[in-house]
């Protein structure tokens, strides 16, 4: 118990400190005058806390490990790598662009400032990136996953996740399981992976790709584009002049306001205009179209198609191959 002081020698680049059995608490105070070194704290078994308070440490890189229980570990102003091990563990980068990992366990992972990377590891996880360009990867288990400012990257991977874009324009990718992603601010891209999965893009131009399984996609605000691919998929353009395509099965297309351009693709599906001048192409199979509200232009494609009332439609059963192509071709840019 109690404190102590190390004193570096210029030829030293490595100072370990474990901190044994038990529970143990490790602050890091004041740096003098020291060289360029490792600094590697090992918290090993018990509750343990490693705390560097955000302090500048100067030319020294922290490396924190907590080893086996429930750890807390707060890292210092630099750039930082904290390791959270086995047990349910409270990890924060704070300044500087910072390393974090859970390990197993319901792991708690707060990245500060700085462009950081968090990673889940196994179990339920929490992950916040707070300030700066993050990369967080919720790894094995069912996660909450929130970028929050900059422009972050977020990966469920395994497990039925939730991922919170917040703030900036963000890479969101559900990974398999049943996932929620939200997009926030910014112009987002948000990708389903496999399973059923909820995206909703929110305000900005985003671009959406539902992905495998049976999805619910919403673009919110902003001019979106949303691909629902394989599965029978429910797709809801928002607000915004937008592009809907439904992929493969049979999909529920909705424009709401905005002039907006639905696909239907393979399948038997159902396309409803909403306001605005829209375009409605049901592709192949047997597909309805209701233009709805607005100036519209329908054309139904392949198979015996039907058409709801709407005396200001336009029914076009000769819209040329040529611009069902042209269509296709924005889809593979987006």
């Amino acid at each position: 118990d109690g404190s102590g002081t190390i004193t570096i020698e210029d030829s030293i680049t490595r100072v370990v400190i474990d901190a044994g059995a038990g529970r143990d608490t490790v602050t890091i105070g004041t740096v003098d005058r020291v060289p360029t070194v490792l600094l590697e704290v090992n918290g090993q078994g018990g509750r343990d806390t490693i705390d560097a308070g955000g302090r500048d440490l100067g030319a020294v890189r922290l490396l924190a490990v907590g080893g086996g229980g429930n750890d807390t570990i707060i890292g210092s102003g630099a750039d930082d790598v904290l390791l959270g091990s086995d047990g349910a563990d409270v990890v924060t980068g704070e300044g500087g662009d910072d390393t974090l990992r859970g390990g197993s366990g319901k792991d708690n992972l707060s990245g500060g400032d700085g462009d950081d990377q968090l990673l889940g590891g196994d179990g339920n996880d929490t992950l916040l990136g707070n300030d700066g360009r993050d990369d967080l990867d919720g790894e094995a288990g069912h996660d909450v996953l929130t970028g929050h400012a900059g422009d972050d990257s977020l990966k469920g991977s395994s497990g039925d996740d939730r991922l919170n874009g917040s703030s900036g324009s963000d890479q969101m990718d559900g990974g398999a399981g049943r996932d929620s992603l939200f997009g926030g601010g910014g112009d987002d891209r948000l990708v389903g992976g496999t399973d059923n999965d909820f995206l909703v893009g929110n305000s900005g131009d985003d671009v959406i790709l539902a992905g495998h399984g049976d999805d619910r996609a919403s673009g919110g605000s902003g001019a979106d584009t949303i691909l629902g691919d394989d599965g029978h998929d429910t797709l809801d353009g928002g607000s915004g002049d937008d592009l809907l395509a439904g992929g493969n099965g049979s999909d529920r297309l909705n424009s709401r306001t905005g002039d907006d351009t639905l696909l239907g693709g393979d399948g038997e599906d159902s396309l409803f205009g909403g306001g605005g001048r829209d375009l409605l192409l049901g592709g192949d199979n047997d597909d309805f179209l209701n233009g709805q509200s607005g100036t519209d232009t329908l054309a139904g494609g392949l198979g015996n198609d039907a058409f709801g009332s709407a005396t200001a439609d336009v029914i076009n059963e000769a819209f040329s191959e040529d611009s069902f192509a042209s269509l296709l071709d924005d889809l593979d840019a987006a």
